[in-house]
């Protein structure tokens, strides 16, 4: 009875020992699964994150193009609120454990953006200088030279050549606040140059001519100052460009580092569950064996008494009395 009983808590113990061994791969498989898809998260929110900085890097180019020539103030508040937008993705994507390894890539993005600012504030300062319309800036001044310059020559009759020649220079000018160019620039100059040239020809006394040169030297100094303003506006537009370029460069790698993240964490999760499945299949193999192995013990434990008991019985039917009876 006790052999019996004892096979029959190993059958019990084995029992107990393969569902707990299945409980603890179980767990481990799912706590080790659990940290995967953690991770594998992680880099599809970085992934996001990534295309939102650069959404917010796309808007600041159309703007920075927009307002350079518009210099809508709204616009500039949309700049400021972009740039702001883009700060704060780095900032989420910094947040995320899986990004520890591309902090470098983040930080170089995050110094990119420093840059964007400055520079587009110089550029806006420039154009502001040279002014959007013919009431502000260096256009302002361009225009009130040209035209008090005509409103000089407006009082004398029999000038047409010279009122024409003004009036190609106003036009220029006109082109010029438009869109700087420098084929535009030198029109205006070489007209300013010829009216310089033919205005001595006129009906003018000595002062009125010397008032006409100097108000036409006021014109040719406001065009030299529209022309150095229109270089310096290049120059920052060119920088800006430039800062958006290396952005556009850097933001490469954080989305190749975010790419390979998420392909890495899910192979590691598909690797995770196909080991799990591996495991159970084993686990369960080995467990039906050890089973079975102390099915067949429990069985021959309870059969061989029978047995015995049974020969005794058959010999004491037979007459044999001095046979013992086991048990």
């Amino acid at each position: 009875v006790i052999s019996i009983g004892v096979n029959i808590l190993m059958i019990v113990a084995v029992g107990l020992a393969s569902l707990g061994g299945a409980i603890a791969v179980l767990f481990y498989d799912y706590t080790i699964s659990i940290a995967v898809t953690a991770t594998a998260q992680d880099f599809r929110r970085i992934d996001a994150g990534v295309d939102d900085v650069r959404a917010r890097l796309f808007e600041m180019e159309l703007i920075a193009l927009d307002v350079a020539r518009s210099g809508d103030e709204a616009r500039i508040g949309q700049f400021d609120v972009a740039l702001d937008s883009a700060s704060a993705a780095l900032t989420a994507i910094e947040r995320f454990d899986a990004a520890a390894d591309g902090e470098v890539l983040v930080a170089s993005m995050r110094d990119g953006f420093a840059t964007v600012g400055p520079r587009f504030a110089a550029l806006m300062d420039v154009a502001k200088t040279i002014g959007f319309s013919e009431s502000e800036g260096l256009s302002e001044t361009l225009f009130a030279a040209g035209a008090a310059l005509e409103r000089e020559l407006k009082l004398w009759p029999h000038i047409a050549d010279i009122m024409a020649k003004l009036a190609e220079a106003r036009r220029f000018a006109q082109a010029l606040l438009l869109e700087y160019a420098d084929e535009s620039a030198g029109r205006l100059n070489k007209a300013i140059s010829e009216l310089d040239f033919i205005l001595p020809g006129g009906p003018f006394g000595a002062a009125e001519q010397e008032t006409l040169l100097n108000q036409l030297g006021e014109y040719r100094a406001a065009l030299n100052a529209m022309r150095d303003a229109a270089d310096r506006r290049v120059a920052a537009q060119a920088e800006l460009n430039a800062a958006f370029a290396v952005l556009e460069d850097r933001i490469l790698p954080l989305r190749a580092f975010a790419t390979e993240g998420l392909e890495q964490a899910d192979v590691a999760l598909a690797d995770k569950r196909s080991r799990t499945t591996l495991s159970f299949v084993a686990g369960g193999v080995l467990a039906g064996i050890v089973f079975t192995i102390a099915s067949l013990f429990v069985a021959r434990s309870i059969v061989s008494p029978i047995r015995r008991i049974t020969v005794a019985m058959q010999r004491l039917a037979a007459g044999d009395h001095e046979t013992a009876v086991p048990g």
